[in-house]
């Protein structure tokens, strides 16, 4: 008797771990001390439930009329289930699509944020030289310190006006 791990079940089947637990629990297949299962029986379980719109359409069209309304009422069961991950999957795809439009190229941003840079290291270095001839002859500390926090004022808010800095 081959004995099969639940690891190799969900390998063979591409089925969480959760999900296959509770078909075999469902199909009472029992569980070892080993933790593993009979693999003839583990396998029969799982391939009915895997294709199980299948296994029903096949129960209902050879057994009797008693069990019809019991495959009836669980096929309607899966097809809604189908239904339901088909919505879930149209939905996710349409918030990818939002997403993937409101993304923006790497190389666009890597582009414009060079840019800046440039603009602010060109904005910086010209203060020295702007304010050089303004300085040249004045003493007062808190006035030289202001006259260079305006200047760096000024630079800033030019680069902060990202609108400006689009169009050019």
């Amino acid at each position: 008797m081959a004995r099969a791990k639940i690891t190799e079940l969900m390998a063979q089947f591409n089925q969480p771990h959760a999900t296959l637990t509770q078909w075999l629990r469902d199909a009472g297949v029992a569980r070892s001390r080993d933790k593993t299962y009979d693999r003839d029986e583990a396998v029969a379980a799982i391939k009915l439930r895997v294709d199980e719109v299948a296994t029903l359409r096949e129960r209902l069209t050879t057994n009797a009329p008693t069990k019809l309304g019991d495959d009836a009422a669980r096929l309607a069961l899966i097809e809604s289930k189908r239904e339901f991950a088909s919505e879930q999957t149209r939905r996710i795809r349409l918030q990818n699509d939002r997403l993937e439009q409101s993304l923006l190229d790497r190389d666009v941003v890597a582009a414009t944020g060079r840019d800046i840079i440039a603009r602010a290291r060109i904005a910086f270095l010209a203060i020295g030289p702007k304010l050089a001839p303004r300085l040249a002859n004045e003493t007062d500390v808190k006035r030289i310190s202001a006259m260079i926090e305006d200047e760096a004022r000024a630079a800033l808010l030019a680069l902060s006006d990202l609108d400006n800095v689009a169009l050019e």
